[in-house]
């Protein structure tokens, strides 16, 4: 098996790693509002945004509302205090107004490359990961936090040949480890290791940006940071201790409706960020500059493992085993070929099958008819 590369092309001309300049991502997300206003001036307005500040890539999200989530699926708590849709909607409808149809995405990469800045996205599900790839062909892919323990999403990442950012949060070093071999046995040696805190937004005592080390000691990988804290030092700081990536959320204004606007950099904040991590001074500095105590708690320790805020958010962003719309019959057969046509990863993570046991379902034998949208158990196989 081949080893993890420490210097590659990141897109055309522009290579990471090591020594060279930090990659910055503006992260969008779902702060295009499309379900309030479902245009794409905010989208191009953030794009614009992301080139006029500094950034080198503009990331999106992109999926298929029936094939990531179940309608039993609850919102966090951070996703309750949005605006747009309060406590009593569900995750799943939430995410299906926030859900852009794939021809936005042809017409923002366009919009990108007209302006100059590399357009990139997130794919929460296989489909949505092969029209990015072969529709809008970006040119690397993101993994999230939440499809750090799928290795169905691993193999379909890595068998593309582009490399990949990856993010940690919920993880454990375990988990890192199982995934960097996941996406290196696909085929995948060009990997990004975000450490990242998936909560939105994240205290600085829970940044930990420590980890980042212990991940980059303990695999001899590439680094960089996933933060959703409220400023820029915990960048500043992940900059200073040799990041080769920084990826941040931006908005037009914190106050916007949406999960993820207060938890993002405004326009002021984003020529602050690309500053600091472009030209970040040393710990000591920043210790002399902001106070020791306050480094030190970003900083944290070199534990990777989830934090208190982040184990409410694992079972409603992670995935379990279950049907699709159509269900499954009655003595389907389970292999290799047949297996993503009938199981599909779907949040949540409260079914008994977790998405890091999806490849032993391969040989199984489904015993009883499976309503669309239903969990599967072990029980129900043979």
């Amino acid at each position: 098996m081949s080893k993890l590369l420490q210097n590659f092309e990141i897109t055309s001309g522009r290579k990471i790693g090591p020594g060279r300049d930090i990659y910055l991502v503006a992260e969008v997300g779902v702060n295009h509002n499309w379900q309030i206003k479902p245009d794409l001036k905010l989208a191009k307005d953030l794009i614009k945004l992301a080139k006029d500040t500094g950034f080198d890539a503009v990331k999106f999200q992109a999926w298929i509302t029936g094939l990531m989530c179940r309608p039993e699926a609850k919102k966090a708590e951070y996703q309750k205090a949005d605006v747009a849709g309060g406590a009593g909607q569900s995750q799943y409808k939430m995410i299906a107004e926030l859900e852009l149809p794939f021809w936005t995405f042809l017409e923002l990469k366009a919009y990108a490359d007209q302006i100059g800045i590399t357009f990139i996205s997130t794919a929460d599900e296989p489909l949505s990961l092969k029209f990015l790839d072969e529709a809008v062909g970006v040119p690397f892919f993101k993994i999230g936090s939440g499809e750090l323990d799928n290795p169905q999403m691993h193999y379909e990442v890595g068998r593309r040949g582009k490399p990949v950012m990856w993010s940690t949060g919920m993880g454990t070093m375990a988990e890192i480890m199982t995934t960097i071999s996941e996406l290196l046995k696909a085929g995948c040696d060009r990997q990004i290791i975000y450490q990242c805190t998936s909560n939105y937004p994240a205290n600085r005592k829970n940044v930990n940006v420590n980890a980042m080390l212990s991940i980059r000691e303990k695999t001899g990988g590439l680094v960089g940071l996933s933060d959703h804290t409220t400023d820029n030092l915990a960048s500043e700081t992940a900059a200073a201790l040799g990041a080769v990536a920084i990826e941040r959320h931006i908005t037009t204004d914190k106050n916007l409706p949406g999960p993820d606007h207060r938890a993002s950099l405004n326009p002021q904040e984003c020529t602050d960020f690309v500053k600091r991590a472009r030209h970040p001074r040393s710990i000591e500095n920043l210790k002399k500059e902001f106070g020791k105590e306050v480094i030190e708690e970003i900083l944290g320790t070199k534990e990777k493992n989830p934090v208190k805020e982040e184990l409410e958010v694992i079972v409603l962003v992670r995935k379990s085993a279950g049907s699709g719309a159509k269900g499954i019959p009655a003595g389907t057969k389970l292999t290799k070929e047949t297996l993503p046509l009938w199981v599909y990863l779907m949040r949540p993570a409260n079914g008994e099958i977790k998405a890091s046991q999806y490849y032993e379902l391969v040989g199984e034998t489904v015993m009883e008819d499976i309503p669309p949208f239903t969990a599967l158990t072990f029980s129900q196989l043979k």
